[in-house]
């Protein structure tokens, strides 16, 4: 039986065949200080940069796990398969507790609403509303004639068309 082990390759150069068996990439690019070893040199100056004798700056919070990592992908990817974290919702404003299924969402209400007045006002009554298309949409709901001014055609008076 043949123990197959298949690899993904970026570019034809990590490809190292000896007397035609595969055997891996080459890691050329060794630390001087560890001799851990890299394929690429950015890979080192990464390593250079923020993991050689330095301690990981990134911890799990979870209680009872001592997790620790140089890099915030690393927790990041931690969280989401040792602790079910995702980065999907439920996110909540620290201001006023509202919840968002979206980390967009969040941003707009803390940036465009938390705590602010209402910028947006129907023409026709006192109506304010903190985003435009909540007017519009009142508009429409409240204010009945118009609607009917929208789907009304106009007439040009100079050109004498519709």
């Amino acid at each position: 039986m043949i123990d197959v082990v298949l690899f993904v390759f970026c570019h034809r150069e990590e490809i190292v065949v000896n007397d035609g068996v595969f055997v891996g990439p080459q890691k050329p690019f060794a630390c001087e200080d560890c001799g851990k070893k890299y394929v690429w040199y950015c890979g080192l100056s990464q390593h250079r940069k923020y993991q050689c004798g330095k301690e990981p700056q990134f911890l799990c919070g979870e209680t009872g796990c001592s997790y620790k990592t140089h890099l915030k992908g690393n927790l990041k990817r931690h969280m989401k398969t040792m602790h079910k974290y995702s980065d999907c919702g439920p996110f909540s404003c620290t201001t006023c507790g509202r919840m968002y299924k979206a980390k967009r969402s969040l941003w707009r209400h803390q940036k465009y609403e938390c705590q602010k007045e209402p910028a947006f006002k129907c023409p026709v009554c006192p109506y304010r509303a903190k985003q435009k298309s909540t007017v519009v949409g009142h508009m429409m709901s409240k204010h009945q004639f118009l609607n009917q001014l929208k789907h009304q055609s106009y007439e040009c008076v100079m050109l004498n068309k519709k």
